[in-house]
């Protein structure tokens, strides 16, 4: 866990070798899809206005009403003995305090199945309240698939999931801006 903070002090200082994807919002993206239930109240859209250094973000607006959620996805090709870390900036309006915005990661075999546990090693806060996020905010998570165990010879992909759930009590928004994915080798990890 000790390499993970590394990664993370790298990527602040801007020390981190260059992202293997980075995302900016600025046009509409294709790589995205969003991840909701059938009776979801969620709209996600691309806002060219509203963005964390430049205009261009991926928004998420849930109505008022229901308990309800939702997420954008991003996946990602993946090797055992690597580490991925995920960034984002995230900003929200609206919601009441105990709406969170929530990162999280699942593994999928070559032909994007989602695979049953072992799950990955993650490192990071996957769940944090909307109240944080009233100014842009960068937020992390690492992914780790060590390579000397044979568990994780099925995963090839990674998604990554970042979104927002709200109790229902108020409506809501909430911008993404500045995907990029780290990743770093088993070597270069330890």
């Amino acid at each position: 866990m000790k390499n993970c903070l590394l990664i993370e002090l790298l990527l602040a200082l801007g020390l981190a070798a260059a992202p293997i994807y980075k995302e900016t919002f600025d046009t509409r993206p294709r790589h995205f899809e969003v991840v909701k239930g059938a009776a979801s109240k969620i709209q996600a859209d691309t806002d060219l206005e509203v963005g964390h250094l430049k205009p261009g973000s991926r928004r998420l607006t849930l109505a008022s009403g229901a308990a309800d959620g939702g997420s954008l996805s991003r996946y990602q090709d993946v090797k055992p003995g690597h580490a991925y870390t995920f960034v984002v900036f995230a900003k929200a309006t609206g919601f009441s305090e105990d709406a969170s915005i929530r990162l999280s990661a699942q593994t999928r075999d070559g032909k994007y199945q989602q695979l049953p546990p072992p799950t990955p090693v993650i490192v990071g806060k996957t769940s944090q309240t909307v109240g944080r996020f009233r100014d842009w905010r960068r937020i992390t998570l690492t992914v780790v698939f060590p390579a000397a165990d044979p568990k994780w010879s099925p995963v090839k992909k990674l998604i990554f999931l970042y979104g927002v759930h709200s109790d229902g009590a108020q409506a809501g928004t909430v911008w993404f801006d500045e995907v990029e994915i780290y990743e770093m080798s088993e070597e270069e990890f330890e």
